[in-house]
């Protein structure tokens, strides 16, 4: 199945996952190819990552972390921590600052 719960209502996906669990229970396989990592979670027992048309490898729903998954699909890690505070010393020299700048492309942002 390619994509199936992409034009598919929320209930109309509970159904299809419903289905699924039936086939699993009768030994069935089932290639499901999705992005949606939570519907990855819900229905399946491995996940095979393929990239470009390279097979990148193959782990075990349960043991696997979201993180994991999306970095063997991308190729490197993309998410890291957010900050919770600046790393700026507090009596930092000032090593730029701008006076008077205006433009219709430049975005003034508060400080962390």
């Amino acid at each position: 199945m390619d994509e199936p719960s992409a034009s598919l209502t929320e209930s109309e996906i509970e159904d299809l996952f419903r289905f699924i669990r039936e086939l699993k229970k009768k030994g069935v396989g089932i290639v499901y190819i999705s992005h949606r990592m939570d519907e990855l979670k819900k229905i399946s027992d491995r996940i095979t990552v393929m990239r470009d048309g390279q097979y990148i490898g193959t782990v075990k729903t349960e043991d696997a972390t979201m993180d994991q998954i999306i970095q063997m699909m991308v190729g490197r890690v993309i998410y890291e921590e957010p900050k919770t505070h600046s790393t700026v010393e507090q009596n930092a020299p000032i090593v730029l600052e701008v006076s008077n700048l205006t433009s219709a492309v430049v975005k003034t942002y508060p400080s962390i």
